[in-house]
């Protein structure tokens, strides 16, 4: 990383770790360090997905604390390039990108969320308004200064727009109808030229 990108990640990641479930929330919430996965990265995709000058791909939340809950999950998820095995997200992505250029990989691109707290439960559930807005004004707004995004589904897509903040829409990797992986790719591809045309 060169020194002005990796001061600007370490003073986002201390905005993303001082954030702390607000009062009203705390029985829906909880944060990254309380499952164990607060480390040294804004989301634990970062650890393989951290480029400084890719697309930026923006997800709903890092999966729930029910599923990061298991004995050994931790340690799977960090063999295992900050994704969950078991879940396909990754896969889809890695298609997705393949798909849409097959230069690019995992590495090529900075994988965010919208939402930097964890569900307790249910990762399908759509998160409340308030917590999205804090969490994404604080962290997530930061990380998308001068980027170019692409919103993976309509939570990701809706705090984008809200915060006034340009992106290519694709659906969910895990949205259950037609060929979301085709899906991401068509849109990553839409996405890379607005970044080539920026870099001319």
């Amino acid at each position: 990383m060169s020194d002005e990108w990796e001061l600007r990640y370490e003073k986002i990641l201390e905005c993303r770790k001082n954030l702390e479930v607000p009062r009203g929330y705390e029985n829906d919430y909880v944060t990254l360090e309380s499952v164990g996965l607060g480390d040294d990265w804004i989301t634990p995709p970062q650890q393989t997905s951290h480029s400084q000058t890719g697309l930026v791909l923006v997800g709903k939340h890092f999966l729930d604390a029910r599923t990061l809950g298991g004995e050994g999950v931790r340690e799977r998820i960090l063999e295992n390039g900050g994704y969950h095995p078991d879940v396909p997200f990754r896969d889809v992505l890695e298609d997705a990108l393949a798909r849409a250029d097959a230069r690019l990989g995992l590495a090529d691109v900075y994988v965010t969320q919208a939402l930097h707290f964890l569900p307790k439960c249910k990762r399908s559930a759509e998160p409340r308004k308030g917590i999205l807005s804090l969490s994404f004004d604080a962290v997530t707004r930061k990380e998308l200064r001068g980027r170019t995004v692409v919103t993976l589904g309509d939570t990701a897509a809706l705090a984008c727009r809200r915060a006034g903040v340009q992106y290519t829409y694709a659906r969910h990797p895990r949205y259950r109808r037609g060929d979301p992986t085709a899906d991401i790719a068509e849109s990553i591809k839409r996405a890379l030229d607005i970044l080539h045309d920026g870099r001319k």
